[in-house]
């Protein structure tokens, strides 16, 4: 939607007004069913009713062709519900409001840093949860502690590894890398050195140690429909490119 309102014509605004009313309808008649089968019921209503109608499916098998083009047809198949699912789960406990705090509240917690955070919280130390996967956690973990004095906690909320093989590599002339993570998961398949375009200085430090040649180091993001991406020298500028790493996969 645009950010005035004045840009909008009245059958635009008609049609806002309309799945306003029809989102806090949804919503509100969400609300008046228990916690427990609400959660599940606007998982269910968005990813089997709503996405469908609202083009979610098509969206989200767009977005895997272009990121994930070699994915089987079953795990795609997979995708567009489980997808949607999640964002009407998400979206409903978003609103749920005390009931969500509540469950929250209640759940179990467990972990290897559980007692260095109850331990801090008992003398009144303050401390830092470091969330980010490894290497880097550790990394950025031992920089804070040194700045701030505080304690750290390491304690990754996702663990990456590559989730399946490289697509077949001989029709690509270039790369685009946008984490370390992604080096390093493109050379533990053993994928050909190709000239790479990298977001970021340490990125472009990674793959130049991966034995990329030259890397350049472009902010910005790859849109494989050519219509974003990396800019300037060392872009490259003819045959396909492709997306750095495979597909990844986040465990928690």
């Amino acid at each position: 939607m645009p950010a005035e309102l004045s840009q909008l014509s009245t059958r635009q605004k008609a049609g806002y007004y309309c799945s306003n009313l029809l989102l806090r309808g949804l919503i509100g008649a969400a609300l008046l069913v228990p916690y427990k089968a609400r959660v599940p019921m606007m998982g269910w209503f968005v990813s089997r009713i709503l996405g469908p109608l609202a083009g979610g499916r098509r969206r989200v098998r767009a977005n895997l062709a272009m990121v994930c083009p070699e994915m089987p047809e079953d795990e795609v198949a997979r995708m567009c519900i489980a997808v949607p699912d999640n964002v009407g789960r998400s979206l409903i406990e978003l609103y749920s409001g005390q009931q969500f705090i509540d469950r929250v509240k209640n759940s179990p917690i467990s972990g290897q840093g559980l007692k260095a955070l109850e331990e801090a919280r008992a003398a009144g130390r303050p401390v830092i949860l470091m969330t980010r996967p490894a290497p880097e956690g550790a990394d950025t973990a031992r920089d804070l502690a040194a700045r701030t004095g505080c304690g750290v906690v390491v304690s990754p909320l996702l663990a990456i590894r590559a989730a399946g093989d490289l697509p077949d590599m001989t029709r690509y002339r270039s790369l685009i890398f946008t984490s370390r993570n992604g080096v390093r998961a493109y050379a533990a398949l053993n994928g050909p050195k190709l000239p790479a375009v990298c977001v970021g200085e340490a990125t472009a430090r990674a793959a130049r140690d991966a034995g990329h040649p030259d890397p350049a180091q472009r902010p910005g993001y790859h849109d494989p429909r050519g219509e974003r991406g990396p800019r300037g020298a060392g872009a490259p500028a003819h045959g396909p490119v492709v997306l750095g790493p495979p597909p990844l996969e986040g465990v928690t």
